[in-house]
């Protein structure tokens, strides 16, 4: 028997239907159109699914026949056709989602997958969709009509609220008997309030999961970027070098430390003269000449001075961090040798 809470649980239970399948629909718009899966579809189709078959249950326990004291028979043809309606809508969104299932499923298979999925929505699924679509708003307009008052009056609502029932009701069910009890009959006075909730859920989620994608797809790219380069770097490296690039360096005997360490002496030499090299380390001016006769020792002398810590030290006093490039040239008798040393 349809009394009043059983009719405007229907009637709410209806216009949530209507007001989240044409905002789920829009959300699902990327995916139609190029194969994306929506961020946070998974939700909405849960949502969308548990509210399709909340409907289908109200529907198939609603008898439309009136209460003890309702013997209007006006308020029956309505509920009737109430019950009419409700089942129309359980029908119509029960096949919307299966077709969305079909889309936002395939779409998430790899890109052949959604390609097949874009090109399935344009030629299969998108006349259908419109079609449904266009049913469910017809259902909505109807529901926005004059029909609504003939359901249930003002003076039912306000009196079912004092039921037992009415207390163990979900809150959006009760929120929506007060807003009927208050003489308002439109869905977007009816369920606004709930339906922008949803709305600000879902929209929320989506562009929490967005911003984790974008996060993702930013890393991703800086890492590839990262990668090409280092990829880069190994090729060009590999075509510049060759098998005997370090022979010269290899084959300088190790210095012997009281022969070399006065380069780093703040004492005068032996000539009196100060040797500069550590104040050169520690300036930015750009070079510093060691010369001296063939024979003398300078290729021994700078090999103890790129690999002695103390070069490293100073430099760190204006640039960190500090990268020291050397080559030991060979003697340039052959182009091959010209060439190797351009390499190198």
């Amino acid at each position: 028997m349809a009394d009043p809470i059983s009719t405007l649980s229907l009637v709410a239970n209806v216009m949530q239907v209507v007001a989240f399948t044409g905002d789920f629909i829009r959300l699902c718009r990327t995916t139609f159109e190029d194969g994306t899966p929506e961020p946070g579809a998974a939700s909405n189709a849960a949502h969308f699914a548990a509210l399709v078959s909340t409907l289908r249950d109200n529907t198939s326990n609603f008898d439309p026949i009136l209460a003890d004291g309702e013997g209007l028979n006006e308020t029956l043809q309505a509920r009737s056709r109430l019950k009419s309606l409700a089942s129309d809508l359980a029908r119509d969104t029960k096949e919307l989602q299966g077709v969305l299932q079909k889309v936002t499923t395939t779409s998430s298979s790899g890109s052949s997958s959604r390609l097949k999925t874009v090109l399935a929505y344009k030629f299969r699924h998108k006349g259908r969709i419109a079609s449904l679509q266009q049913r469910i708003d017809g259902t909505r307009n109807v529901m926005n009509s004059e029909f609504l008052s003939r359901i249930c009056s003002s003076t039912q609502a306000a009196h079912a609220r004092s039921e037992e029932r009415y207390t163990g009701l979900r809150d959006d069910i009760r929120q929506f008997i007060d807003r009927w009890s208050e003489g308002k009959r439109t869905i977007s006075e009816l369920v606004s309030a709930e339906a922008n909730a949803t709305r600000a859920h879902v929209t929320s989620e989506a562009e929490q999961t967005r911003g984790r994608i974008d996060l993702l797809e930013t890393r991703l790219v800086t890492r590839s970027s990262h990668h090409q380069i280092e990829q880069t770097r190994k090729q060009i490296l590999s075509t510049l070098w060759f098998h005997e690039m370090n022979e010269r360096e290899n084959k300088i005997d190790e210095a012997s430390y009281d022969t070399v360490d006065w380069a780093f002496s703040e004492e005068p030499l032996a000539n009196g003269v100060k040797c500069q090299f550590v104040q050169w380390l520690k300036s930015d001016q750009s070079i510093f000449w060691i010369s001296g006769k063939p024979g003398s020792g300078k290729s021994t002398l700078m090999k103890f001075l790129v690999r002695d810590r103390r070069t490293t030290k100073y430099l760190e006093t204006w640039k960190t961090p500090v990268q020291i490039c050397r080559f030991f040239f060979f003697e340039l008798e052959t182009t091959r040798a010209l060439e190797e040393a351009f390499r190198a």
